[in-house]
């Protein structure tokens, strides 16, 4: 994600819901909620591509 993006989207949301203990933007979600979803060792392998293999 672009630096520039990142911080406008940020930004975004500290003046949308400032109250809000945890920022989020949209493209980290996926990785954040993967735990509850039952998919969390799959997206990190995902993320590692073939890192992952190599420390295996």
């Amino acid at each position: 994600m672009p630096l520039a993006e990142y911080i406008d989207e940020a930004m975004r949301l500290l003046e949308d819901e400032p109250e809000e203990g945890e920022i989020l933007v949209e493209r980290v979600k996926f990785l954040r909620y993967g735990e509850v979803r039952g998919d969390q060792k799959q997206v990190i392998a995902t993320l590692n591509g073939d890192h992952a293999a190599e420390a295996a």
